[in-house]
């Protein structure tokens, strides 16, 4: 739940920052004629909008981080336990391979084709 909200989040955040926020600030597009400072500077006025909502979605990450079931030590990870589900998962490859492989390669249209007229 909390994985699915912080990307939903991130997403929304990133679709509404657009090129017209960068313009609309600097007067101009961005090009490569421009200094890396002063393309900093305009980022950091486009997005000095955002800067709440993005505060708040790093508090929310560092909280789920400290609540969450594991450190960043080995001895935490070593506690994990993979479910039973996983376990018994099946793994399977299906690969279909007909007469119209080898002549067709890269097409399996060769069969039908073959046989039109023209």
């Amino acid at each position: 739940m909390f994985a699915h909200r912080f990307v939903s989040t991130l997403c929304l955040l990133a679709a509404t920052l657009s090129a017209s926020d960068l313009i609309a600030q600097s007067g101009t597009a961005p090009t490569a004629t421009d200094s890396a400072e002063s393309l900093a500077d305009v980022w950091q006025k486009a997005t000095a909008k955002y800067d709440g909502p993005r505060s708040a979605i790093l508090a929310d990450v560092d909280r789920g981080v400290h609540e969450g079931p594991f450190r960043a030590d080995w001895n935490s990870l070593s506690q994990y336990k993979e479910p039973d589900w996983y376990r018994d998962a099946k793994f399977g490859i299906f690969i279909h391979w007909g007469v119209y492989s080898v002549p067709a390669f890269g097409s399996e249209w060769n069969p039908r084709e073959m046989y039109l007229q023209g």
